[in-house]
């Protein structure tokens, strides 16, 4: 595995613990800073997704366009999670764990058959 697709698999699973950790928690000041570190994280992972797009685009632009959009969505879920427990109303966890995973599980197919 390439070192950037290592970086960004890592950084996706830092993401995943820090949001379940800061979404979970009761402590506002605990969900914050998950917040906060969550934004740092999002800059490493979409430098290291736009990398691998780059290289990865020509083989099949399709399967990639559509990881790209599915990266953002998890993103966008993440904040509106987020936006959602300091309102205290209904979490979205149930839809972001899904997005979640169809983005890992594509992100794993494309990286098997075109890095």
């Amino acid at each position: 595995m390439p070192t950037i697709a290592l970086i960004h698999v890592i950084t996706a699973i830092l993401i995943a613990m820090l949001t379940v950790f800061g979404l979970i928690s009761t402590n506002p000041s605990l969900t914050t800073t998950s917040k906060m570190l969550d934004r740092i994280l999002y800059l490493v992972l979409i430098y290291s997704g736009a990398v691998m797009l780059l290289s990865t685009f020509q083989l099949s632009p399709i399967w990639i366009i559509i990881k790209a959009a599915l990266g953002l969505a998890v993103i966008a879920l993440i904040e509106i999670a987020f936006a959602k427990k300091q309102q205290r109303q209904s979490n979205i966890l149930q839809w972001l764990t899904g997005i979640f995973a169809l983005t890992a599980i594509l992100g794993f197919v494309i990286s098997k058959f075109f890095l």
